[in-house]
């Protein structure tokens, strides 16, 4: 892991791999990072934000900007880029806290129900990064039993040796009731919006992500496309 500052932001690295981008103030990231937070708006109103895998929180800026004001609850291994987090984002970042813990751990020995859990682990492999096994494992259905009713969860995918992208997408999809699918042209991510109850039609959605997305300035403004995903 290497970290990255300029007058911009504040960033991390995994080989020449960005997995966290932190603008210097809350607005668009032009990135991966301004779907997530597009995505976890369906479901804040239900309450406050959980996210497993924090790096530099790049997606707390988008979120701010999308007019979203409740806590953030947050867990990563590695807390080292948080001190960045606090330099560049501490005057307009509002209520961030950052565990350092064992995501599954963590999620597990939650007690409240969150509006949207946003899971965004990442591993190195050579020349690469890809999703931790635990990702596609015990972690949905731990990520199940905390989303509050009307809220949703958000699983962003990354290609794993072995499994095809659909199948990665049916395992986090099990514990939950619907599910959409959200591609971007020139990524290989796949981003999984889940919920217990019904979730509004593709076609809605990615109008609703992408009316997001325009009213923050993020480049990813129709990038996307976005499917139902059948288990």
């Amino acid at each position: 892991m290497r970290m990255t500052r300029t007058r911009k932001g504040a960033g991390v690295l995994h080989g020449r791999h960005l997995v966290s981008w932190l603008p210097s103030q809350p607005g668009p990231t032009h990135s991966v990072f301004d779907v997530i937070a597009a995505l976890a708006m369906e479901g804040a109103a239900a309450g406050p934000i959980a996210m497993l895998g924090f790096a530099a929180g790049g997606t707390v800026a988008p979120l701010r900007a999308l007019g979203f004001d409740g806590a953030v609850r947050a867990v990563d291994l590695d807390t080292r880029p948080v001190g960045a987090f606090r330099e560049v984002a501490g005057s307009w970042a509002g209520d961030v806290t950052v565990d350092e813990r064992d995501a599954l751990e963590w999620i597990r020995s939650r007690r409240g129900r969150y509006g949207a859990v946003i899971e965004d682990l990442s591993m190195a492999i050579p020349g690469d990064v890809t999703k931790p096994p635990v990702s596609y494992g015990p972690l949905p259905e731990a990520v199940a039993a905390r989303v509050a009713e009307g809220g949703v969860a958000v699983f962003n995918l990354l290609p794993v040796a072995g499994l095809s992208m659909t199948a990665l997408a049916t395992r986090v999809c099990a514990p939950f009731a619907d599910a959409r699918v959200i591609s971007l042209r020139d990524y290989d991510n796949w981003f999984v919006l889940v919920s217990h109850g019904r979730l509004t039609s593709s076609v809605r959605l990615r109008g609703r992500l992408n009316a997001r997305l325009y009213s923050i300035g993020s480049r990813m403004a129709r990038t996307l496309s976005v499917r139902r995903h059948r288990k």
